[in-house]
């Protein structure tokens, strides 16, 4: 726009991937999931809505990943024109939710609300009535105090059999749960 605002482009990026063609794949809260062509730095949105953490196959730009608000993922193995929706069995999720791909194998994925759960079949990814490929791999549980919130991942990182899961209770600015309080 004209005015303080001239020349001002940027969103509220959450994350970018980039594959080995130079294709970026993005989330953007509030202004969905979309990519930047590298030939021309065309930038499409592909997936409407919040968008958070993405991931993309670095051998095949095609092949991505995207979430919007509590872990609601899905899969494009035509660069975004079509998606299918493959969402985590987890609970207790995050608004915004990270998941990550394994940077030594594109078909292994990693994501956690209470349950960590990973799944090795990539863009084949289904959980669904027929079965799921998500597999959980480690449950954070809950605080030890009683009434305690059950422990959600806020963080994670993942290379080959290492997995780092960073979580917490109630993770907010004051970290406590007013229901268990005095």
């Amino acid at each position: 726009g004209e005015g303080n605002n001239d020349g001002f482009h940027t969103l509220l990026p959450y994350d970018a991937e980039v594959a080995k063609d130079g294709t970026v794949w993005y989330g953007l809260q509030d202004n969905g999931s979309g990519k930047i062509l590298p030939n021309n730095g065309r930038q499409l949105m592909t997936f409407g809505g919040d968008g958070f953490f993405v991931a993309v196959d670095p051998n095949d730009s095609d092949v991505a990943y995207s979430e919007t608000t509590f872990a609601d993922m899905r899969v494009t193995t035509d660069g975004g024109k079509t998606w299918n929706s493959m969402p985590p069995p987890v609970s207790n999720s995050k608004f915004s939710t990270p998941f990550v791909m394994d940077p030594t194998d594109a078909k292994h994925l990693m994501t956690a609300g209470t349950e960590v759960v990973e799944t090795i079949s990539g863009p084949d990814t289904r959980c669904d009535d027929f079965g799921c490929d998500w597999q959980q791999v480690f449950d954070l549980g809950s605080a030890e105090s009683e009434g305690a919130p059950p422990n959600s991942m806020s963080a994670l990182d993942l290379q080959g059999d290492a997995a780092y899961v960073g979580y917490c209770g109630v993770c907010d600015i004051l970290n406590s749960n007013p229901e268990t309080e005095p």
